[in-house]
């Protein structure tokens, strides 16, 4: 009599597929959706930047690889991943994404596309450090510090999962602009962020002397790509 072979697909509540074929198990995540952790751009990437990647059945042990390269987590939620993309992958056009969790045999692997530059802004600080708000706006005239995300190779290098050193500056090498209220303000540093994780990015500006009392709309640019628009308060 010849063997006898069973299949069998099942869904578990944390949303991952799991398939037995004999006396084999094997348990993949569902596709993961990968965002820019500041602008919650999807499914595209750049080198060094920090992105939320989002799907089922998480744990503590997951790991993230982009090729081969391991990915630092920033944090972790079973539907939420915040990990860094590698420095290492500039010049490529596309990455292969790996989500696996030894501890529970899930894995999945899928291509993601890399760009140049994919800058998203977390948020912008005043010129005496404070977070800029509609309780604590700007003065026109002031400079503002913008904190993002995305902003491509820097040189020198950023290091994967490494902090930003104060006594050693990178600059962003991608060209740079700044929008604010409809005009245009010249960057007058745009490279590292001192103390933060190697995935942010720091632009110091002038806001425009003329900008009204109001809620200015701000947005960068790195390599010919914008960022999401963000309020930034005048008094």
């Amino acid at each position: 009599m010849g063997d006898t072979y069973t299949e069998v697909i099942a869904t578990a509540p944390n949303g991952s597929v799991v398939i037995g074929g004999g006396f084999d198990v094997t348990s993949i995540f569902v596709a993961p959706t990968v965002l820019n952790a500041a602008s919650y751009v999807p499914n595209t990437v750049a080198p060094g930047e920090i992105v939320a990647i989002r799907g089922y059945g998480f744990g503590p042990q997951t790991e993230i690889l982009f090729d081969d390269f391991a990915a630092p987590i920033l944090g972790s939620l079973p539907e939420q991943i915040n990990a860094q993309v590698p420095w290492e992958i500039p010049g490529r056009t596309s990455t292969q994404l790996t989500v696996r969790d030894p501890s529970t045999l899930l894995m999945t692997t899928f291509a993601i596309p890399v760009a140049s530059s994919l800058p998203g802004i977390f948020y912008v600080n005043n010129s005496d450090g404070t977070p800029n708000s509609t309780s604590d706006p700007a003065k026109g005239g002031d400079f503002i510090s913008i904190y993002g995300t995305g902003g491509g190779v820097m040189n020198p290098p950023g290091v994967t999962g490494g902090v930003w050193l104060s006594t050693s500056l990178a600059a962003l090498t991608l060209p740079v602009s700044v929008a604010i209220g409809g005009e245009k303000s010249q960057p007058i540093y745009a490279g590292s962020a001192p103390t933060l994780e190697s995935g942010f990015f720091q632009i110091n500006a002038r806001l425009p002397a003329d900008l009204p009392a109001s809620t200015a709309s701000l947005c960068i640019m790195i390599g010919g790509v914008s960022s999401q628009s963000v309020p930034v308060a005048i008094q």
